[in-house]
């Protein structure tokens, strides 16, 4: 059962349905504003704008930061 996360605006996201890999650092993003159906939309570093759900992202931990 995956765990599911409440965002706000402002919140460093990262996406979580992305194969896990040691060399290659997640893409972070943050949340930039929430729809009437609970989808977050996600301004990524590496330029990409989305609208993603609660299942496909992560908190960024601290430690990632």
């Amino acid at each position: 059962m995956s765990k599911k996360w409440k965002f706000n605006n402002g919140d460093l996201v990262k996406y979580c349905r992305l194969p896990l890999s040691t060399t290659i650092d997640p893409d972070v993003g943050v949340v930039t504003a929430v729809d009437e159906f609970g989808d977050y939309r996600v301004v990524w570093t590496s330029g990409g704008i989305g609208w993603y759900s609660s299942a496909e992202l992560e908190e960024l931990c601290e430690s990632e930061t």
